[in-house]
This record gives structure tokens, C-alpha cells and sequence, in this order.
């Protein structure tokens, strides 16, 4: 009898496995009408899923003292001089030796060139950005437009109440690439356009370096 019973249970076990598992579609090479309704579902639509209070309360938002957006220096090599000067910085600012300032969990807050605090407006906006605004519809057929390059010059920064940078949100707005500090970061889905509505904002919040292309090719530096 449990012999019998067993053997049974061999038999349903595959059974149970199929029923909670999701299948996905085959891929296949999509047709011309299926890559136009990819493309209409990769389109960023404006969900008011989450409640300013709830998008606070996403990590880091929810550690954050502050939190700012920032540019750093790209398009070098590092030890290089380079001479900063922008709309925010009436007098030139000279910058003897040049270097990525994110290393691990330490940042070198030196070598941003441009610094924006934000306030509770702007950062409620940057939540509504990140959180609110995704993808039409899943489709298994979109595929993200990417670059091979990847330069960043700008970032979100989150400081705490000891003035340290604890996470960041690092982006290339020209390779169209995000990185983040920790990598399990929570920043909301990805839909075409997000990006340019990030790039939008920075600009909006007073950012030029990384997001104004005339401007950042202009950048003068010295070998």
C-alpha cells in the first residue's frame, strides 16, 4: 500500500511543479506587428501606484538625511588638471588631480564639480520619477537600447546624519546606463524614456555638467 502510494505521488509531484510554475513564451524572432506593440508597451506610463509617504519609504529614501544630486568629472584619464567653471561657479575652480569618487563605501566628494541639495518638493518629484512611472505592459519581446560605453558624470547621493554618503545612484546619461551602491537598490522599473525624464530633472534642478551635451564636450580640462 504505501508502495502504491508512493509511486502516485511520483506521478502528481511533476503535476504540482507545472501548476506553480509561470511559463513564459518561446522566444521567437518577433514579427513587425509584434515589435510595434513591443515598443508601444516599452513607452513609460504615469502610475499613481505609491503615495508620497509610502515612496519614503523605500530604502535609501528612507535612511536619507539628505539627498542630493551631483556631476562629477568624465572623459579622462585620472591625475589629469582639469579647470572647472559653470553657471553655479562664478570664479573658475582648478582641480590639481582628477579622480572617480566613488571607491567601495567611500566617496571623495572633492571631485564633484556640481552639487545640488534637494528639498522636500524636489525629492517627493524624484519618487514620483522613479517610482510611479513604468512600463505600459510587460512584453516579452521588448528589448532596452544600450550602449557598450559607459562614462558617468552624474549622480543621486544619500548622505546621513553624520554628513556621510551611504548609497548612491550613479548614471550615464549618454550611454543610457544606471548603476547603483548597493546593487539591490530599489529605483522602480524601467520603461523606455525614464532616462530622459531623469536627464529633464537634473536639468530642471540646476545640473549642467553630464546632462547638457554642448556643455560637457565644451568642458575645458588640460593634459
Amino acid at each position: 500500500m504505501l508502495k502504491k502510494a508512493a509511486l502516485i505521488l511520483v506521478f502528481l509531484l511533476p503535476l504540482f511543479s507545472a501548476f506553480g510554475q509561470r511559463k513564459l513564451p518561446r522566444w521567437h524572432e518577433p514579427t513587425k506587428a509584434e515589435t510595434e506593440l513591443a515598443e508601444y508597451n516599452a513607452q513609460c506610463v504615469h502610475r499613481n501606484k505609491y503615495s508620497a509617504a509610502q515612496r519614503l519609504r523605500f530604502y535609501p529614501f528612507n535612511k536619507a538625511v539628505q539627498v542630493k544630486l551631483v556631476a562629477f568629472y568624465g572623459l579622462s584619464d585620472p591625475n589629469v588638471q582639469v579647470f572647472v567653471d559653470s553657471v553655479a561657479q562664478k570664479a573658475p575652480k582648478k582641480i590639481n588631480y582628477w579622480k572617480y569618487p566613488f571607491n567601495g563605501n567611500e566617496t571623495d566628494t572633492t571631485q564633484f564639480i556640481e552639487v545640488k541639495l534637494l528639498n522636500k518638493v524636489q525629492v517627493n518629484k524624484l519618487t514620483d520619477i522613479l517610482y510611479n512611472i513604468d512600463q505600459r505592459a510587460i512584453d516579452y519581446n521588448i528589448i532596452y537600447n544600450q550602449y557598450a560605453c559607459y562614462e558617468p558624470r552624474n549622480a543621486i547621493v544619500f548622505t546621513n546624519s553624520k554628513g556621510k554618503i551611504f548609497a548612491h545612484i550613479e548614471i550615464c546619461f549618454e550611454c543610457r546606463k544606471i548603476s547603483t551602491r548597493p546593487e539591490k537598490m530599489n529605483i522602480g522599473g524601467y520603461c523606455e524614456g525614464k532616462l530622459d525624464l531623469l536627464k529633464s530633472y537634473f536639468a530642471s534642478s540646476g545640473i549642467i555638467y553630464g546632462v547638457d551635451t554642448a556643455y560637457t564636450y565644451k568642458f575645458k580640462r588640460i593634459r
